[in-house]
């Protein structure tokens, strides 16, 4: 009887064309499972060989599939902008019902969707995103991965790392100390690509790398410090790890003296503090007051780099209809509106972006006293 209700809602509620765009959706994966499964039979029985195999053929569907996945995708992010209130839930949740089973076998969907740490975008999120090769037990699953990758903001994510690691390469590539902060750090890979790739230090840097997530942390000690161990020991001799477990509350109110000292001795005279994914949780109040927290840590010259997410069409709409990933996005007005009332003023203050336009970022630079 519930089961009747819920569609007789879905049916008077929601108009039947949108329905019948999900409808379509539900088509294009039904159908290119069939395809991608249907050719794994051709693929040859050696690992190595059958992953370069599969990556062509991910490839070939995706260059034909992929253009019609993603205006539909499109199509239904520009319908469902008409929805407010209960009618909003209504479409994600049919939009869910319809179409989560047929993207859950894909480790970034499924994940996305369950949120074991809490929120969709944690660190693990980030290395699917950023890897090379593809997971999933089977074929499928692993064509799912490639869609995920090449949606807007899957390619969006490598372009954000790119641009962070030339700001971070840019602070640390100093002939004096720099004290170099990471907000909501997730798994640093720009610091271990940058680790890896930079030839030398000339002077000693600190990184202190923040995050609110135990797990995180974790992962994040141990990755970064492997990577600059493995430069040898003139190398590591010049650089100094801190992880701080701390969230965004403790930053903004912390409880007591005690944490309040350590949290000022910790984010004090930074010559270059940056956070490229939490800003997509916050609200515009929290983010404001946040953006005056960090620039206050800055020495005089100290660089903030804060990044977040525009809207993005083609992968906005499955994120929130099916997979429950809600984001603040902003706009360019949204970002410079985080670095009004600012003191002392700026010597620098602009918005910035990573090359696919779809990561926005505010860049202070606090004057020189």
């Amino acid at each position: 009887a519930l089961a009747l209700d819920q569609n007789a809602k879905y049916e008077t509620r929601l108009p039947e064309a949108w329905r019948a765009k999900v409808t379509s959706v539900r088509h294009l994966l039904e159908g290119v499972k069939e395809v991608v499964e249907e050719a794994e039979s051709q693929l040859s029985e050696d690992s190595i060989l059958r992953a370069k195999e599969e990556k062509a053929l991910f490839n070939r569907i995706f260059t034909r599939w992929g253009p019609v996945y993603h205006q539909q995708l499109r199509n239904l992010h520009t319908e469902s902008k008409t929805f407010e209130g209960s009618a909003r839930e209504l479409a994600r949740a049919y939009a869910t019902r319809e179409l989560l089973s047929l993207v859950s076998p894909c480790p970034m969907h499924r994940r996305a969707y369950d949120k074991p740490l809490g929120y969709a975008g944690d660190y693990r999120m980030m290395f699917l995103m950023l890897q090379e090769g593809y997971e999933g037990p089977s074929i499928y699953s692993r064509f799912l991965h490639h869609v995920s990758k090449n949606y807007s903001f899957g390619k969006m994510v490598p372009s954000r790392e790119a641009a962070i690691r030339r700001f971070v390469r840019a602070a640390v590539c100093s002939d004096r100390p720099v004290r170099v902060l990471s907000l909501a750090c997730g798994p640093a890979i720009e610091l271990q690509n940058l680790i890896r790739e930079i030839d030398k230090l000339d002077a000693r840097v600190e990184f202190i790398l923040i995050d609110q997530d135990e797990e995180t942390m974790q992962y994040c000690h141990e990755a970064v410090s492997r990577e600059i161990l493995m430069r040898g020991s003139d190398f590591a001799s010049k650089v100094d790890l801190n992880c701080l477990h701390l969230s965004v509350r403790q930053i903004l109110q912390p409880q007591g003296t005690q944490e309040q000292e350590f949290i000022e001795s910790n984010m004090r005279e930074v010559d270059l503090i940056y956070s490229s994914g939490l800003y997509d949780y916050l609200p515009q109040s929290i983010a404001r007051k946040l953006t005056r927290k960090l620039y206050k840590c800055l020495r005089p010259g100290g660089q903030l780099w804060i990044g977040n997410l525009a809207e993005c069409p083609d992968t906005t709409w499955m994120m929130e209809h099916v997979l429950a990933w809600h984001l603040e996005y902003r706009t360019r007005e949204t970002m410079a509106a985080l670095g009004k009332g600012l003191k002392p003023e700026p010597a620098d203050l602009r918005i910035a972006a990573d090359d696919t336009e779809f990561c926005l970022f505010l860049h202070a630079t606090k004057p020189n006293a």
